[in-house]
C-alpha cells in the first residue's frame, strides 16, 4: 500500500503545534458541538453570524489541542499509557 505524507519544511510556529494535535481536535469536537445539536443552541439567522461561528470554532481548536486536554485524552486517543 503507498501512502502520500507532506510534511513541511519549515517550522510555522504556533500553527505547526496545533496541527500537531489535529487527531485530537478531529476526535474530541463531536463531544462539544453534540450538545449543541441536542439542545438546538445553534443559532443561523443572518449572515453576519458567521462570525461567531467561526470565533466559536477557533476556540474548541485551541481548547481541544491544549496541553492539559491532550495529556488526560492521551492514553484514549493514541491507545498509550506512556511515553
Amino acid at each position: 500500500m503507498n501512502t502520500l505524507v507532506l510534511i513541511p519544511s519549515g517550522d510555522f510556529g504556533w500553527l505547526t503545534k496545533i496541527g500537531e494535535k489535529a487527531l485530537y481536535v478531529y476526535l474530541l469536537h463531536g463531544f462539544i458541538i453534540q450538545p449543541f445539536r441536542e439542545f438546538d443552541i445553534l443559532w443561523y439567522n443572518h449572515w453576519y453570524e458567521t462570525f461567531w461561528f467561526v470565533l466559536l470554532s477557533a476556540l474548541i481548536v485551541i481548547l481541544l489541542s491544549s496541553r492539559p486536554v491532550v495529556a488526560l485524552t492521551r492514553p484514549l486517543v493514541e491507545l498509550k499509557w506512556k511515553e
